[in-house]
């Protein structure tokens, strides 16, 4: 077997230094974050968002920097608002289930609120009816007082003419006390 020294067959093997072993110290070290991130930072900022909203539509009757400060919006440091923001999410399903609850009573109360206004719109008519029914009663009694009055006044007036005395009610009808005098005078 012969060799052959030429350069094109000659293979040159390029050693590549072994890596050194990891430091055990540097592989249990996780970097520590820096800043709360773009996952919980999103959260904050539709925190700040929907209170602005609530504000303008509330008016000065919304406390503004009383709900920034309870939803952590301008917290000294990110890892309050990252436990804020934490919290919320491991208590997701608790969340959504007292908004399903409420929107349940909501209906409930909604439905109860519009029995009672139906009630109170019936009790309402019935007690126009029978106001207008009295004070109907009562223009009917009033023109039938006013009826007869034009009626005395009218016959005084023809008898007046006529020149015959005129015997009012009073007298046609004697009174009770002396109805009763003249019963006992006559036993």
């Amino acid at each position: 077997m012969t060799t052959t020294n030429t350069p094109e067959k000659k293979t040159v093997k390029k050693t590549v230094p072994k890596k050194e072993a990891a430091k055990p110290e540097e592989a249990n070290e996780v970097k520590a974050p820096t800043s709360l991130g773009m996952k919980h930072g999103k959260f904050i900022d539709y925190g700040y968002y929907m209170l602005s909203h609530i504000k303008e539509q509330l008016g000065d009757d919304f406390d503004l920097n009383a709900a920034l400060d309870a939803a952590h919006t301008y917290d000294e440091t990110w890892q309050d608002q990252l436990q804020f923001v934490d919290q919320f999410m491991n208590t997701q399903k608790d969340v959504r289930k007292s908004k399903r609850d409420y929107k349940q009573a909501r209906k409930v109360a909604d439905k109860k609120a519009a029995k009672e206004a139906e009630r109170e719109e019936k009790k309402t008519a019935k007690d126009a009816e029978r106001q207008a029914a009295k004070d109907a009663k009562k223009v009917e009694r009033e023109a039938k007082k006013a009826e007869e009055k034009a009626a005395k006044e009218a016959a005084k007036e023809a008898e007046k003419a006529n020149g015959t005395p005129v015997l009012s009610e009073s007298a046609e009808k004697p009174k009770k006390k002396a109805t009763k005098k003249a019963a006992k005078s006559e036993e």
